[in-house]
């Protein structure tokens, strides 16, 4: 390859020597024989590789289908057609055509609603109209049905979180104390009420929004029920060996203590947020602290023209104004009694008339006697059976065979 060069720039050389006014053009084989690089390997450069898109599957496309919908009561059972036509004649009405609601069902946890939108839809299509069909449901929280991942906690203490409102203090807990764990919904037992009436223990699942965050949660440790536990444990012992004065004070201070840990830690954190909010997260705490909670009965005027605002008051206006008391019965013992009313003697007429417009295909009695056998005994024996007829009817007595 030098040897081409060399010989190639000789002749160049020697073609410009006889003509000065051209300049030499170097070929591509002077240009790439450089001293030293003759024995050196190619090095090949290649594009980085661009990165995977995530992978489209149909339980994305399902779930992108789909809203989950919190009531604000609980809810165990729904009538799914009537819930699904309420939210499609809100749109209806409003002339958006091009959404539809296909089914409506309870989740498995009964925490929430799952409604599916018809497959040219998207839940994004739906909460576009959400100001439509929202008023027209009694809901707490609307979200979309995204892919969680959950994390089991281990031997929570059931005296403490088995509770009413446990489930939320859980919640409230594991956020505050844990910084950057944000859970997406409330936690749920991992076994059913009846299995954890009887233990101290029970495992609550959480749930985060990425694989990340969950990752993230189990390398640092998820920390709940810190002071719970001791607090559960002197309840414990309390109840179950030593009920004295002594060891109620230290549950007590153990129950206190835990208490206030939370309530500081609120205050902190929401201390921060007002301290750091800035431009539209002022209409965040606005909206945070109005009340959410709308009274659907207004105040009520007593007869009195008193105004009544709590329940029990509006439920005694409407009871009084519902069902007032029944006006008194005035007795006057002075008013004469009524006449006895003055009934005819019967007549064989009658008799006969009554025994023989009913129908001899009439079923009969208990005694298996028709009115065809009666007509005929009366046809036989007319004067009998009208002095037996007027005697029963004189004695009010109506035989039962």
């Amino acid at each position: 390859m030098a040897t081409s060069a060399t010989a190639a720039m000789a002749a160049n050389t020697a073609t410009a020597a006889k003509k000065p006014g051209l300049s030499v053009q170097k070929t591509w084989a002077q240009k790439t024989a450089v001293t030293g690089l003759e024995n050196t390997a190619w090095i090949k450069i290649t594009a980085k590789a661009a990165k995977s898109k995530p992978k489209v599957t149909a339980e994305n496309v399902y779930r992108g289908r789909q809203l989950l919908l919190t009531p604000k009561t609980a809810v165990t059972s729904i009538n799914s057609i009537a819930y699904r036509n309420t939210i499609n004649n809100a749109l209806k009405q409003a002339k958006i055509n091009n959404v539809l609601v296909l089914t409506v069902a309870v989740s498995r946890t009964d925490a929430s609603i799952v409604v599916t939108t018809a497959e040219e839809n998207t839940a994004e299509d739906l909460l576009k109209y959400k100001a439509i069909w929202e008023p027209e449901l009694d809901l707490a929280q609307i979200k979309k049905n995204n892919k969680w991942h959950k994390i089991l906690l281990h031997g929570l203490p059931t005296a403490v979180f088995n509770t009413k409102d446990g489930l939320e203090m859980l919640q409230e807990e594991v956020e505050l104390f844990n910084k950057g764990i944000k859970l997406v919904t409330k936690p749920v037992w991992l076994s059913i009420a009846g299995n954890r009436q009887n233990k101290m223990h029970a495992s609550p699942i959480i749930s985060v929004a990425t694989q990340e965050k969950a990752q993230n949660a189990l390398r640092t440790r998820v920390v709940a029920a810190g002071i719970a536990k001791e607090m559960a444990k002197q309840s414990r012992i309390y109840k179950r060996h030593d009920q004295s004065q002594q060891q109620w004070t230290k549950f007590a201070s153990c129950r206190t203590e835990y208490f206030y840990a939370i309530k500081t830690a609120k205050r902190n954190s929401w201390t921060k947020f007002l301290s750091e909010a800035n431009g539209k997260e002022v209409f965040q705490v606005y909206k945070y602290t109005k009340p959410r909670l709308m009274e659907k009965i207004p105040p009520l005027q007593t007869a009195d023209g008193k105004l009544c605002h709590t329940f029990n008051d509006k439920c005694q206006t409407f009871i009084k104004a519902m069902y007032p008391k029944p006006p008194e019965i005035s007795q006057n013992p002075n008013k004469p009694n009524a006449p006895e009313a003055q009934w005819n003697s019967l007549t064989n007429n009658e008799v006969k008339q009554a025994i023989f417009t009913s129908s001899p295909k009439k079923a009969a009695g208990p005694d298996e006697i028709g009115f065809a056998i009666i007509q005929g005994a009366y046809k036989a024996i007319a004067e009998v059976m009208n002095l037996t007829y007027k005697i029963l009817i004189r004695n009010a007595f109506h035989p039962q065979c």
